[in-house]
């Protein structure tokens, strides 16, 4: 008695968790621009994705609405590629503004300008000296498409071009995420990033926090 009534507690506190996420989610925006992501991923430079983990590179940006056509960008991120003896590390800020285009009542196309700079130190992996280093400006945009196959899943495809003397950037990305609840969400991305004199793939994963 005590054990099935225990089931049928359980069972209608799932049931009203579940219609209360599911009430929260449809009131909300499936396009919004008002969160921050956080993205973490691991590739190789030339070469299949899966065929070594010689790069690493974490991620923090957001979007901040201006207005119902403009929004604030930016993004920071840490890349890291091991060499044979030694790392080549890749510091980029890129702050920014954009603007929004519905496409549809599912489906979003953002483009944006970005002024930033980027930081490069080479150091030996045995004794972390710097072998190379120098800081330049960085210009970049993107454009950005997004799809919501439901008011919590999400589709996304991004081309980006940044420029600078150290380096030259053409990234392609292929996106997933699904959002929980009004706060949170996890996706997952796969990555292809062209330098001109090299290429790069990378898959990981990413976690949004709205606001």
């Amino acid at each position: 008695m005590n054990h099935t009534f225990a089931q049928s507690t359980a069972l209608l506190c799932g049931l009203l968790l579940h219609t209360a996420f599911a009430d929260e989610i449809s009131s909300l925006d499936p396009l919004s621009y008002d969160y921050v992501y956080f993205d973490a991923a691991s590739g190789s430079q030339d070469g299949s994705l899966g065929d070594n983990s010689d790069v690493t590179e974490l991620a923090v940006g957001g979007f901040y609405p201006l207005s119902e056509r403009w929004i604030l960008t930016g993004d920071y991120r840490a890349r890291f590629v091991h060499l044979e003896g030694t790392t080549a590390e890749n510091y980029i800020l890129l702050p920014g503004v954009g603007a929004y285009f519905p496409l549809g009542e599912r489906l979003d196309l953002v483009m944006d300008a970005k002024v930033g700079g980027i930081r490069y130190v080479l150091s030996d992996d045995d004794t972390d000296d710097n072998l190379d280093s120098s800081t330049d400006w960085m210009l970049g945009g993107g454009v950005y498409l997004r799809y919501a196959l439901t008011d919590q899943l999400q589709l996304g495809g991004t081309v980006k071009l940044n420029r600078s003397d150290r380096v030259d950037e053409d990234i392609f990305q292929l996106k997933i995420d699904y959002r929980f609840n009004k706060l949170f969400g996890l996706g997952g991305f796969y990555t292809y990033t062209d330098y001109g004199h090299n290429s790069e793939n990378a898959g990981g994963l990413s976690a949004r926090v709205y606001y």
